[in-house]
């Protein structure tokens, strides 16, 4: 295996929040353009406002670093409350909250993930049936996914 290959993969995630990407722009640059009343905003036929994204995104990770952290317990019902938020209104000081808590879930994640022995990779997530590679993989790629979801909605929007 790569050497310090959980200090790369932290790497990459860290990249989906401020750092340098190839598939688009990060999150920090696509949701610095996005205010409170447009975070709330729902598009006909589309199911989730922008704020329920970047709060079940932040709910993601937190669950990433409780199985970090050998949390068998802990969990995240598909399309709960806790999964999904929901929101009929947004302030700007509680969209700049959300923000916040998005932003130290993802550092706190990516320092998780490079603290972690490379050889947690081949372990088995607690209380699942996928190694945490496949984790760590896939919270990257839902960060990826739902960015450009964001971003997508954001320009919808706009007209």
């Amino acid at each position: 295996m790569i050497k310090e290959i959980n200090k790369k993969l932290a790497q990459e995630f860290r990249n989906t929040l401020d750092g340098d990407t190839w598939y688009s722009s990060n999150f920090t640059t696509i949701i610095n353009e996005i205010d409170a009343d447009t975070a709330v905003k729902k598009l006909k036929g589309f199911p989730n406002s922008i704020v329920e994204i970047v709060c079940h995104m932040t709910q993601w990770k937190i669950f990433c670093i409780k199985k970090l952290e050998g949390d068998a317990a802990f969990d995240i019902d598909m399309n709960s409350e806790v999964d999904w938020k929901r929101f009929n209104s947004l302030g700007e000081d509680e969209w700049e909250d959300i923000k916040s808590a998005f932003e130290k879930a993802t550092i706190d994640l990516a320092n998780a993930i490079a603290a972690a022995a490379d050889e947690k990779l081949d372990a088995i997530v607690p209380g699942r049936k996928y190694s945490f590679l496949h984790l760590v993989i896939g919270i990257t790629e839902h960060e990826v996914v739902h960015t450009t979801q964001i971003s997508y909605l954001a320009r919808l929007f706009e007209n």
